[in-house]
């Protein structure tokens, strides 16, 4: 195969581009959404709250599998397209990639271990059930990436990298804003003594605790900042051209996803509708 230099490469990201409905439609009703949540944000909780409810255990655990399995196949593009330029390149970024990917995969196969530590299950059905989705996501990303077409191998190393780096700077936020706002999760809050209501920190409110255990991380959250991350299927038409003109309704996909991702989560009392 064909040397490909991934360190220099045009990285415009056209379809990328949201259409102005979705700019007059999408920002506002953010902005207002913010705005309105932060006065509701506990009747909101009041209403939903139900930490036995089963769309909500389906959102906790596969939420974040998508954008996982984005990073996975963008990995195994990677593997696909790498500098062959000279044998130890070609072994060296073999390596990385394969090993990227298998961080991806083992990460949400780790996931659903934390996760499925309420549901009485033993040791040896989560970990067994975590290693068929860490597999599954591998061999789903390399099976994708070895069918994947673009048109030029810089189309597909510019997906993959858009998509990794997407994933650092969303990791990076997330925990940064966790470590500034320690705000405490409903579920967390109800099992203190009296009424809970006493113990809810409106969302602008900085700081208000120091913990900063996984009690006192309800904001934001990190299952729906993943399932935006699923935005990045808009750009699926650089590695499958038959999907080029399809990035509206990949995106309007990715919307809805995000969507039922966050009510999962106020359900659950991870977090809070702002």
């Amino acid at each position: 195969m064909k040397s490909h230099d991934i360190s220099n490469f045009p990285c415009r990201i056209k379809n990328m581009r949201i259409t102005k409905v979705e700019r007059f439609v999408i920002y506002p009703l953010l902005i207002a959404s913010l705005v309105l949540f932060a006065f509701f944000d506990l009747n909101i909780t009041h209403a939903l709250y139900n930490p036995k409810s089963l769309f909500g255990r389906i959102g906790e655990n596969l939420a974040e599998m998508p954008f996982q399995l984005l990073c996975v196949f963008a990995c195994c593009l990677l593997f696909k397209y790498r500098d062959r330029s000279s044998k130890s390149h070609d072994i060296v970024w073999g390596i990385f990639f394969v090993a990227l990917a298998i961080f991806f995969s083992g990460y949400s196969g780790g996931r659903f271990i934390s996760y499925s530590k309420s549901y009485g299950w033993n040791k040896t059905l989560r970990w067994g059930v975590a290693v068929g989705i860490s597999a599954l996501h591998f061999a789903i990303g390399a099976l994708c990436a070895h069918f994947a077409k673009a048109d030029s191998p810089r189309k597909a190393v510019a997906f993959s990298l858009f998509v990794l780096i997407m994933w650092i700077l969303s990791f990076l936020m997330m925990n940064g804003l966790k470590f500034l706002w320690h705000r405490p999760r409903w579920r967390y809050i109800v099992t203190l003594e009296g009424d809970p209501d006493q113990y809810f920190v409106p969302v602008y409110i900085l700081g208000c605790n120091g913990d900063l255990s996984s009690d006192f991380a309800s904001f934001p959250s990190g299952h729906t900042i993943n399932a935006v991350g699923v935005i990045s299927i808009s750009l699926l038409g650089y590695v499958f051209p038959k999907f080029d003109k399809s990035s509206f309704l990949l995106r309007v996909f990715a919307y809805i996803w995000a969507t039922l991702c966050a009510i999962s989560r106020i359900i659950l009392g991870a977090h809070f509708a702002s």
